[in-house]
């Protein structure tokens, strides 16, 4: 005698759903089927092929993010624009379901993007919404032969964010971002330089929501994007100071953040601690005063403090050097992150000495910060996401004068390449969503 579940487990019972079945299944229900399968590509792969119903929502997954690679001797023979050349005079099936395009090479600056393949890429991938360009340049004309320079022609509607790292700030760039009329997002990583100077006025600048700019803020750049007509539209900004900060990148900031009518809502901004200290010094942080960005409701400030005793100087006995970067009075910060790049053994020595400052000056700041609701305090190693009770400890103690407000802790771990790059940064006295396929 056999139950149901003996029955039900027979493989003479178990029923297979025909390509017929499937294609008459709801289209509701064959996405909720692929969206469970988001990443599982081999998974995928198949369903794309029981039938037209299920091919695009199948295809939707896995052409969404599509990376496109090329090692250091691939990129010397020109491989990595071979492979985009393949990949966008392929069949227009796939052109469609593909959002997000990466194209990531281990050289740094060498070669130029073709414009012929900036143009395809605009045309023929229609719902291009993220592009991503790592180890290449720009090309010093328009895409498109039959733009001039300085016509406002939007060449990529559909784009909306454009990530460039390794590459570098020249009339190039400046080209294409003055023909991406819908870009709403911009990241710069790791971008130098190499003319003394831009020519900045021959290109419409881009009115951005969103701005990053790590590890290539020199003076000309800050003045190019914060210094524009729109600038006060911005609500994002997220600035990594070199090691040699300047008080003249200070004031451009700081004549940003007082600019009429401003929309940043998010502000983060992260220092060398040397830097900070020396600055601090020269009395030049009362430039950065937040008191006029009234929609403002996020601020973050990160210290790499990796090989610097700042907090031991004997000048130095409180958090003061944190409020003069803050205004003493804002009805609006929701919400205060304090990040410090550091060692576990830094951060035990850090929590013994704070533990004998004045901590006054910052509570006496998020006093007067009426809407505030966390404060957290982020701690980056390259050992990472390992709690620290005495840390912790500590500082609850210190702000046990702020009842209203919670306060958070976050452990979060380098990767070994940031960690080296802090560290020889230290050594000179300074420091979006899914799996993508590859080409």
């Amino acid at each position: 005698m056999s139950n149901i579940g003996d029955e039900a487990s027979s493989p003479a019972n178990v029923k297979t759903l025909t390509p017929g079945a499937a294609s008459e299944l709801p289209v509701e229900l064959i996405e909720y089927i692929t969206d469970h399968l988001h990443d599982d590509k081999p998974s995928l792969s198949a369903s794309s092929l029981v039938c037209q119903a299920w091919t695009g929502p199948s295809r939707h997954h896995l052409f969404h993010d599509l990376t496109v690679r090329a090692n250091t001797k691939e990129y010397a023979r020109g491989v990595l624009f071979a492979k985009l050349r393949d990949l966008l005079e392929s069949g227009p099936s796939v052109h469609v379901y593909i959002r997000r395009l990466f194209l990531w090479s281990d050289q740094s600056m060498n070669q130029l993007v073709p414009a012929s393949l900036l143009e395809a890429c605009y045309e023929r991938l229609p719902s291009l919404h993220t592009l991503s360009i790592e180890g290449a340049r720009f090309p010093p004309a328009p895409p498109l032969s039959k733009v001039a320079d300085t016509d406002n022609t939007n060449l990529a509607p559909q784009l909306r964010t454009l990530l460039v790292t390794k590459s570098v700030m020249d009339d190039g760039l400046l080209c294409t971002l003055g023909h991406l009329h819908s870009l709403s997002k911009l990241v710069l990583k790791e971008i130098r330089r190499y003319t003394a100077q831009i020519n900045s006025s021959r290109f419409h600048r881009p009115s951005l929501a969103h701005l990053t700019l790590d590890d290539g803020c020199d003076i000309q750049t800050l003045q190019y994007f914060l210094s524009s007509d729109r600038a006060n539209e911005m609500e994002y900004l997220d600035i990594i100071f070199p090691p040699q900060i300047t008080s003249e990148m200070l004031s451009i900031v700081g004549s940003f953040l007082h600019l009429p009518h401003s929309q940043l809502k998010d502000f983060t901004i992260d220092f060398s601690a040397g830097s900070l200290y020396d600055l601090f010094l020269q009395k030049h942080f009362d430039q950065l005063n937040l008191v006029s960005c009234l929609n403002l409701r996020s601020v973050q400030i990160n210290l790499n403090v990796r090989g610097v005793s700042w907090w031991g100087e004997p000048d130095v006995t409180d958090w003061s050097v944190l409020p003069s970067i803050l205004s003493t009075t804002h009805s609006g910060i929701q919400h205060f992150t304090l990040g410090l790049a550091t060692s576990e053994e830094t951060l035990a020595e850090m929590t013994e000495k704070l533990s004998r400052w004045d901590w006054k000056p910052l509570q006496t700041t998020f006093t007067h910060w009426d809407a505030l609701e966390t404060v957290t305090f982020k701690h980056m190693s390259v050992s990472g996401k390992r709690s620290a009770p005495e840390w912790e400890e500590m500082v609850r103690s210190q702000l046990k004068s702020l009842p209203t407000v919670r306060l958070q802790f976050e452990y979060v771990g380098l990767s070994e390449r940031e960690e080296l790059e802090a560290a020889q940064e230290a050594e000179a006295g300074e420091t979006d969503e899914g799996q993508a396929d590859t080409v």
